[in-house]
């Protein structure tokens, strides 16, 4: 363009190349025109636009560092954030989890200096989810802290969009269980004389592990095994005692003895 080459720019007759390093501060459009003559007076010129941008890191990939499975209440999952650059982190940036009607985030740990960094959260009581991702593409902030390259110039936060590739769900199978299990119980027969039965059903919010019938208190009468097919229904049999006549007897479960699938005791 009849100027001289930026300062960060040079040229290489002997091998007709042009080199150098772009900082933040040279971002921009540079027309560039090349002048070649033969030594006689003959000349040819062409030119070209070069052009610089901001080479941002930017998020390529979201992860557990946790095994696939179910995790209960008081749980700390490690989640992790690759780069396509190696990234300083100051601060402590969090990432917004999809946990249900009680939302949390994810604080960063550890990786700076690292292209992949940590972030971690603790499964607290009322938190849900089958499948666990963030938000949105959005869910990354800062949280007063920077995420910078070798460059320092900041991270892109998009991530990949939830449930696409590259996202926690589609990485990760995460299921959160922050729900403890609740329980229900029904007599079928309630006025009962020695040598009868009756069914009783116990029915839990959620699928549990085991329901033993050491878990009940059980006044002026005994019960078999609870049995279920699904975790969720259990019935038994109860069999009052001979000689007892008591319109106030009951049938108390500990349900703090209970525990469900992810490992959360009843309440």
């Amino acid at each position: 363009s009849g100027n001289a080459l930026p300062t960060w720019l040079t040229f290489t007759p002997s091998t007709r190349t042009f080199s150098g390093t772009p900082t933040a501060a040279n971002i921009g459009d540079y027309l560039i025109t090349v002048i070649a003559n033969d030594g006689n007076g003959e000349e040819v010129e062409d030119s070209f636009t070069l052009s610089v941008a901001l080479n941002r890191p930017k998020p390529i990939s979201v992860q557990s560092l946790n095994s696939d499975g179910r995790y209960k209440i008081g749980d700390v999952l490690t989640l992790q954030i690759t780069f396509d650059q190696i990234v300083t982190v100051v601060g402590t940036p969090a990432l917004s989890l999809e946990t249900g009607a009680v939302g949390t985030v994810a604080i960063y740990s550890a990786g700076s200096g690292s292209s992949s960094l940590s972030f971690e959260y603790k499964v607290e009581e009322g938190q849900i989810s089958s499948d666990l991702d963030y938000v949105s593409s959005g869910s990354l902030t800062l949280n007063g802290g920077s995420i910078l390259n070798s460059n320092e110039i900041d991270a892109d936060l998009t991530l990949p969009s939830p449930s696409s590739t590259g996202s926690l769900s589609a990485n990760s199978a995460i299921q959160v269980d922050g729900i403890r299990p609740t329980a229900s119980i029904e007599v079928t027969t309630t006025n009962l004389i020695y040598g009868n039965k009756s069914k009783v059903t116990v029915t839990f919010s959620e699928g549990i592990a085991e329901l033993l019938s050491t878990h009940f208190t059980v006044e002026n009468g005994e019960i078999s095994d609870p049995d279920s097919d699904d975790g969720v229904v259990w019935t038994f049999d109860l069999t009052p005692t001979i000689g007892i006549e008591d319109p106030t007897n009951l049938i108390v479960l500990d349900n703090t003895a209970v525990v469900d699938l992810a490992g959360n005791a009843g309440v």
